[in-house]
């Protein structure tokens, strides 16, 4: 009786130690501290950047914004400011998958620097803020 009872308990604890050893508990899911937006921008010659991109005036240049872990995402404003007055103005609420990337064109007539802010409103935590800028240069002058 006795063997019998310490056989047993030898393999409980055995197969307790195996299952501790090779199993992991898996992590909680992403909360809303882990949610984030960020900035892509594309020129109209294709070059891509998620700090800086250099066009000419008149051209079409796309901002991406990338949003991460969209479920606790409320909405996005995307500010395109020039000396301090907003240029272009954008808000989504938009969301397709847990990462999310959307696209706004924008133009410009005349050169200068351009920068812009997104923020990201999360519910739950501190809201998620980014910035690129955008150069914008003048045409060349054709001779005649």
């Amino acid at each position: 009786m006795r063997i019998r009872f310490f056989s047993v308990a030898t393999l409980l604890i055995s197969a307790s130690a195996i299952f501790f050893l090779i199993c992991t508990i898996p992590s909680p899911p992403p909360g809303p501290e882990q949610a984030e937006v960020d900035v892509y921008l594309k020129s109209s010659t294709g070059v891509t950047s998620f700090t800086s991109i250099t066009d000419t005036v008149g051209n079409f240049d796309t901002i991406g914004v990338i949003l991460h872990l969209t479920q606790h995402i409320d909405s996005t404003i995307i500010n395109v400011v020039s000396d301090d007055s907003v240029e272009h103005h954008f808000s989504t609420t938009t969301k397709k998958a847990e990462d999310d990337t959307v696209f706004f064109t924008v133009s410009f007539a005349s050169p200068g620097e351009r920068s812009v802010n997104v923020t990201g409103y999360i519910n739950g935590a501190n809201n998620s803020e980014e910035s690129a800028i955008i150069h914008v240069v003048s045409r060349p002058d054709e001779n005649h």
